[in-house]
């Protein structure tokens, strides 16, 4: 069903007549007008009046009693002024409580994008974001004739959130005009829409995102990282026998979807964050520095390499840390290596740079790590990595439990021996173990956000807060340690326990 809201039945006359659309007249409180489209489609307009108070009480009194299925759609309309053309809206001010609010918006459509201070459209916007979820709800602007274009605009409308459209919106905080170089990353965009906004949690910790639409599409925000900027390491992720390790956040949330991973539990959007001042994590870590040693992973809630292509934080951190002593950074991916990255990186301008590659067995790549490299691909990465001379970590880490004991070995077995095949003479750093682990907190938001996910249905056991696979998975990991003391030694397999 699309259902439409608007405070006036005057400028939804044409859309009435349209559809043909008619009044229900048993309907005493407001005007809701229902009938279908050539195709099928259910269409109901709600005439709401023209105050906040009446359009939020029309929005709870017709919400209260029907259902929201996953394929519909909920439009807002606005009538436009003098000149103004029809439009979606991407920024809702709201007068009466001085706060902004970003609907969703559809990836790709041949609309213009405006702000809006229709205290109305806050009101529906904070009632019906109580049943719908963010990508369903549109607020829209008509001028003129409109019916028949936003019927091609409905047509669209989920063949559009079926496809993949990354970063089809940058929103970038207002605080960034000045001082930080947003056209570089905007530029690299080709063709992605600007909406400026005041801080990036009223995009990011809005209420009902859905983890599936936004990992097809996500959109990407641009933003100054404030408060706390080094963490302690936490005790889910080996610290390889380094007294003080810690992580840095200069982006968060993954172009990629695997099925296991944590974010999805920790964070309430898939959308992709990057902090612009990076300058500032440098300043702290040099600050760490004049006290102690330093092990940081600085790709830890995300995936830097993956979009090094937009970013180059990659090679800023490798700068960075050229000759800094007692600074050993970790980079951490499952994505393939680009030559362009690559080709001019030498042993002594990375000696204290470690790439780790994430590696799974071919099933668990193809089944539940959406979006990534395979298998292969990442092994390419790590011979062509580790044939400069880098240092260069293979994480096997987290080892998932796919099928019957033999089967899981047999899998382990397999990739080990292409690991090993393909790198010949070359060394690696070391390698990492870890079984599948998981606070039960996040584990249950994954599991909400994710219901269709059999490897998060798993019988997981608990053990001190966290979700295992238990002695099976402790099982396995004992397993592929043993197998890859057949390449390398002891004292180079570092293993979570």
């Amino acid at each position: 069903m699309w259902r439409f809201f608007s405070a006036e039945y005057a400028y939804c006359k044409e859309f009435v007549a349209f559809f043909n659309l008619k009044k229900r007249m048993s309907e005493s409180h407001f005007q809701i007008f229902s009938g279908k489209t050539s195709q099928g489609i259910e269409l109901e307009l709600v005439i709401t009046g023209n105050t906040p108070v009446k359009a939020a009480m029309a929005a709870g009194y017709v919400m209260s009693g029907a259902a929201v299925y996953e394929d519909d759609v909920c439009v807002c309309i606005e009538q436009g002024g003098d000149g103004e053309c029809c439009g979606i809206c991407s920024e809702i001010y709201d007068g009466y409580s001085d706060r902004y609010f970003y609907p969703d918006i559809c990836p790709v459509h041949q609309y213009d994008e405006y702000s809006s201070s229709n205290v109305i459209f806050a009101a529906w916007y904070e009632s019906l974001n109580s049943f719908y979820m963010q990508h369903q709800l549109v607020f829209f602007r008509c001028s003129g004739v409109w019916t028949g274009k936003f019927c091609r605009f409905m047509d669209d409308f989920w063949r559009v959130y079926g496809t993949r459209h990354p970063f089809h919106h940058v929103y970038v905080e207002r605080k960034l005009k000045d001082g930080y170089d947003v056209d570089a990353v905007v530029k690299r965009l080709n063709g992605s829409r600007l909406v400026w906004i005041n801080h990036y949690k009223d995009i990011f910790n809005r209420k009902s995102q859905s983890l599936k639409y936004q990992k097809m599409s996500p959109a990407l925000i641009l933003a100054k990282k404030e408060g706390q900027l080094i963490y302690d390491g936490s005790r889910e992720c080996q610290n390889f026998g380094n007294e003080h390790f810690y992580y840095t956040s200069c982006m968060m949330n993954c172009l990629f979807d695997c099925e296991y991973c944590y974010l999805q539990g920790m964070y309430p959007s898939a959308d992709v964050v990057i902090f612009m001042n990076i300058e500032d994590i440098f300043d702290e870590v040099d600050r760490l520095l004049y006290e102690h040693e330093v092990y940081l992973c600085v790709s830890y809630d995300t995936d830097l390499i993956a979009l090094e292509a937009i970013t180059g934080y990659c090679r800023r951190w490798i700068e960075y840390a050229r000759g800094k002593q007692g600074l050993t950074i970790e980079i951490r991916t499952k994505a393939s290596i680009q030559d362009s990255f690559i080709q001019d990186l030498t042993k002594k301008e990375c000696e204290n740079i470690i790439f780790a590659f994430t590696l799974s067995t071919d099933m668990i790549q193809l089944l539940y790590e959406h979006n990534t490299p395979s298998v292969y691909a990442r092994i390419e990465s790590i011979f062509r990595t580790a044939e400069r001379g880098l240092n260069v970590r293979v994480c096997f880490d987290p080892i998932m439990m796919l099928g019957d004991a033999d089967e899981n070995r047999k899998a382990y077995d397999d990739v080990i021996e292409k690991l090993f095949d393909r790198l010949g003479d070359c060394e690696l750093y070391d390698v990492s173990l870890g079984e599948f682990r998981v606070p039960c907190d996040y584990l249950k938001r994954m599991r909400k956000r994710r219901n269709d996910s059999r490897l998060l249905a798993y019988h997981f056991q608990i053990v001190d807060g966290s979700a295992c696979c238990g002695d099976e998975g402790i099982e396995l990991v004992d397993y592929v340690e043993q197998r890859l003391e057949s390449h390398v030694t002891h004292e180079k397999i570092y293993r979570w326990r």
